[in-house]
This record gives C-alpha cells, structure tokens and sequence, in this order.
C-alpha cells in the first residue's frame, strides 16, 4: 500500500513538473518570436508601462530556465518560487480581468478566464515551492 501511494505521488508530481514546464516553456519562447506583441499589447495593457527589450527577453530567459528546470528535475524548488512570483505578478496585475470570468466582455476585449488560467498555476508552482 505504502508502495503504491508513492507511485501516486511521484506521478502526480511528474504530472505537475511537465505542465509548469511546458507553461514556461511556451511563454518563454513566445517572449523571443512575439516580443512586440508583448511590448506594446499585453504588458502595457496590464502594466500600464512600456517595459524595455531587454527586460522583457530576460524574462523570457527565466522563463526558459524555469520549463528546463521542471522538465529535469533539477533545482524544482528554485524554479517553482520564481514561478510563483511570475505568477503572483499575473494574477495580481490581471486581478480586475480574473473578476469578470462570468461576464461576456466587449467583443475587442478578451475574456476573465482567459487571465483565471493563472490562478491554478499559481498554486501548482506553490505546491512544488513548499515540498519537501
């Protein structure tokens, strides 16, 4: 039995690794082929600043570093809190969005649970944060 919970739980936790893995790893790459969509869409829009080149291709980097880091299984603690701030940053600043999950927005503008995407990866990222 003792045997066949840690199977479970080495599954779960494999199931985990390789969802934030291929979450960063997509919003990573997307930072280098879709960096002005970026720049002058959705981090102005939500952050309501023009964010430099640079800083935007070095989260990008993080990005990429957290999604290598799941997907081996090397250094998962360090990779899951900066994954939680990334994460926390989203969900804070899409906070206003996330409220209208219910509610049909104007044809221009995406939909609240588009943005609710990141509340769950928050806590998935925070369960690999606290193991032990």
């Amino acid at each position: 039995m003792a045997r066949e919970s840690l199977v479970i739980y080495l599954k779960r936790n494999l199931m985990i690794r390789i969802g934030l893995g291929l979450f960063f790893l997509v919003f990573g790459v997307l930072k280098f082929t879709s960096a002005d969509w970026f720049l002058n869409n959705a981090y102005k829009m939500f952050y309501g600043t023009v964010f430099p080149v640079a800083l935007l291709y070095l989260v990008g980097i993080v990005q990429l570093a957290v999604a290598v880091s799941f997907f081996w299984n090397k250094h998962t603690k360090y990779a899951a809190y900066a994954a939680c701030v990334m994460l926390a940053a989203t969900v804070i600043v899409t906070f206003p969005k996330i409220l209208t999950t219910f509610t049909l927005p104007p044809p221009e503008a995406p939909p609240g649970f588009l943005f609710f995407a990141a509340v769950p990866l928050f806590f998935m990222a925070l369960s690999q944060a606290l193991k032990g």
